[in-house]
């Protein structure tokens, strides 16, 4: 049988992709040069989410959306990866033709602290609606925190951006007028929904909402 020989390295080889030998070809693409030898997460240090083009996220999540977002313009069938000591440690299965080839590579992790757009927006005081709690047991008000607290689990911007501690109650300041929707359905008590103008978003006029919950003495 006659033996083949790539053109560029002089290696015989039985595999010929685009007129060169598998490993030849691939040093073509130069995907060294794809993997960056640095990749830097944003991490929001008050809920410790990571920040991906203005996305919360889950570490895991974070990794894998960047990884694939490098290698996409490479011909890979899948990867692998597992994390030691801040560096990256990338396996990833090139497919070239029906040839599949092993590339491994080590990737800097670098963390960085930036606040996300909840919680900026929480540290600046921003609010939607006020919740005023007047009259109520202890237990109760703390009640409400906590179901509050639950429902900023699904709607992020359902934070509490300031407590206002007052003689006969608390004002809850709360980043989305969804939770005053919620919780006006909830108790027993008195309640009592009022809105304000704020001002004109998108030529629409925007309101602040305020929810009264009144203890039976309120």
């Amino acid at each position: 049988m006659l033996k083949k020989f790539c053109p560029k390295c002089g290696k015989e080889t039985k595999t010929f992709v685009k007129g060169l030998c598998l490993d030849c070809y691939l040093e073509k693409l130069k995907i060294e040069n794809k993997i960056p030898k640095e990749i830097v997460i944003n991490q929001c240090p008050l809920c410790k989410d990571f920040i991906l083009k203005n996305r919360n996220l889950k570490f895991d999540e974070a990794v894998k959306y960047l990884i694939k977002d490098f290698l996409k313009k490479i011909p890979i069938k899948d990867f692998e990866y597992k994390i030691e000591d801040n560096i990256l440690h990338l396996i990833i299965n090139l497919k070239v033709d029906h040839e599949i080839k092993n590339l491994e590579k080590a990737v800097k992790l670098k963390i960085k602290k930036t606040y996300c757009k909840f919680c900026r927006l929480k540290i600046s005081g921003y609010y939607e609606g006020i919740i005023q709690l007047r009259n109520l047991p202890e237990n109760k008000i703390q009640e409400i925190i906590n179901i509050i607290k639950k429902i900023e689990k699904k709607n992020r911007m359902a934070f509490i951006s300031k407590e206002e501690r007052l003689k006969n109650g608390l004002n809850l300041y709360v980043g989305s007028k969804n939770v005053i929707n919620i919780l006006k359905k909830k108790f027993e008590y008195k309640t009592k929904v009022s809105k304000k103008l704020y001002g004109i978003k998108n030529g629409k006029k925007v309101y602040r909402v305020t929810l009264l919950i009144s203890g039976k003495n309120g």
